[in-house]
């Protein structure tokens, strides 16, 4: 995420304690894929810890939000004057400063629909499209509602009118979001997938919508075995032998996808039925979420910067994978280059790799995860804290799981043997007068820079954490934003 985080005199308030509701569309989890990876010694050197084989999984939640304003240039979510940070993805940095609803900008949308966000600031791009938007649409209109929905996305190209057919969605009404306008909307909804916090971690719920989408294409057979995905890059560069490249790989016998132009259902039959994809870090890539389990992804990454998006979404799907170093070409500034011999090596080594024994036909089900031992989120996410201290809550952050809980990271400020007496007296009021804004009072914690702002609550004097430090919001802004959670966790 990216935008007005850095500028402190932006106030904001967290989606969660926005929303009316929050859906859990999947949970953290402790898995252990059962898949093959295997690094380069070059890339295993520096890198082999961010590969590792098991790991917490990523959540993903759903939010109904109430009375938000949507700006159609940044799409960023506003409530109450607050910005919604969650929804702050790949801000433009003109728009780093928020915005304030312009009565002259403003369209009233009926507060008979529910609106759904499908889209986000790189939705044009192949990647955040599949990955990012379709997930976010699909999951929000697969609910069960009592209101009619109404799909906000730009005006959308063929490809992806393409991917909504696949999923049934076609035919739902849309709100085509206008560029320079203010949207209000009484009922709008949001998911996790439209920014980056699925992108980089085990998330089974984006393979859910890409299975469900394979259901609505026809299984054609097809002889292509190896598929080589060229690129290019826009963010990486372009690579300097990779005429080379795609000679080699032809006389190898793979296939180049993009040899010529195919429509997405095409595209998503020739990665169904592949046992091996081949390519250097690009988002063609992502239609290795269409692959059956067992494929093989063989990436190669760039390590300035070192993106593992692939490798995560390989790993979701139950993929295995190869990775090796995409290396910058010394003789042009910016540009790329394979190793030759080790391109030529590692395809001697797929030609006498077994062929695996799921046959091709329609069986698109991703194999299941292996858990390591007892989902400790599970049972993480079925306990309540109750106000002795914030090292459960923390627990439960190091599990990967954020449930919200009025006492969950907050302690009663009293001596142990009082805090019964305490938290039972404070359940008999009902929580009453908690969350008043003069009762809220701020101090800082001992390390840093930069500190976290602890919050003292006067009433049930209560100290907790807040979650955000002194260069992401003023002094000043506390006791309103913590007035408007404390208020939302008590009412729920």
């Amino acid at each position: 995420m990216t935008g007005f985080d850095a500028d402190p005199a932006v106030r904001s308030c967290p989606i969660d304690a926005a929303a009316t509701a929050v859906r859990w569309i999947e949970t953290s989890r402790i898995v252990h894929v059962q898949t093959e990876t295997r690094l380069s010694d070059a890339l295993a050197r520096e890198h082999a810890i961010r590969f590792r084989t098991a790991e917490v999984s990523r959540s993903a939640r759903h939010y109904v939000l109430e009375n938000a304003i949507l700006d159609s240039d940044s799409l960023l979510l506003v409530q109450d004057g607050a910005v919604l940070p969650e929804t702050a993805y790949m801000l433009p940095p003109r728009h780093a400063g928020g915005f304030d609803a312009d009565p002259d900008r403003l369209i009233r949308v009926t507060a008979d629909e529910d609106i759904v966000i499908g889209c986000n600031n790189a939705s044009m791009g192949y990647q955040h499209w599949l990955a990012q938007c379709l997930p976010a649409i699909d999951w929000c209109l697969s609910r069960p509602r009592t209101r009619p929905a109404r799909l906000a996305v730009p005006t959308l190209p063929r490809w992806q009118e393409e991917t909504l057919e696949l999923l049934g969605y076609q035919d739902v009404p849309r709100l085509i979001l206008q560029p320079g306008r203010h949207y209000l909307f009484p009922h709008v909804e949001y998911c996790d997938f439209l920014n980056d916090s699925t992108m980089f971690g085990i998330c089974r719920s984006r393979i859910e919508t890409a299975r469900r989408m394979l259901a609505g294409i026809p299984f054609m057979p097809l002889p292509h075995r190896i598929l080589y995905v060229p690129g290019p890059s826009r963010v990486n560069g372009p690579i300097s032998n990779a005429a080379e490249v795609r000679d080699l790989m032809r006389q190898s016998g793979a296939f180049v996808v993009d040899d010529r132009p195919t429509h997405v259902a095409e595209r998503i039959n020739l990665f169904r039925q592949a046992d091996v994809v081949i390519g250097p870090h690009c988002a063609g890539l992502t239609d290795i979420m269409f692959c059956r389990p067992g494929t093989l992804l063989w990436e190669w990454v760039p390590t300035q910067p070192l993106n593992l998006s692939m490798n995560r979404l390989a790993r979701s799907a139950g993929l295995d994978y190869w990775g090796d170093v995409l290396g910058p070409d010394p003789a042009v500034p910016g540009r790329f280059l394979f190793d030759i011999p080790t391109l030529a090596c590692g395809l001697q080594q797929i030609a006498q790799r077994p062929r695996r024994k799921t046959p091709r036909g329609r069986d698109d089900r991703p194999a299941p995860l292996c858990l390591a031992g007892t989902p400790a989120d599970e049972i993480l996410f079925a306990f309540e804290s109750l106000g002795d201290n914030c090292e459960f809550g923390l627990v439960q952050r190091y599990c990967g799981i954020e449930p919200l809980g009025l006492l969950r990271l907050a302690g009663f400020h009293a001596p142990v043997e009082q805090r019964l007496s305490r938290l039972t007296e404070a359940l008999r009021r009902g929580f009453d007068g908690l969350g008043t804004p003069d009762t809220i009072k701020h101090f800082f914690t001992p390390h840093g820079p930069p500190r976290e702002f602890m919050i003292h609550e006067l009433v049930y004097d209560l100290h907790f954490h807040s979650g955000v430090h002194e260069d992401e919001i003023a002094p000043d802004a506390i006791p309103r934003r913590e007035s408007r959670r404390l208020t939302f966790l008590r009412r729920k």
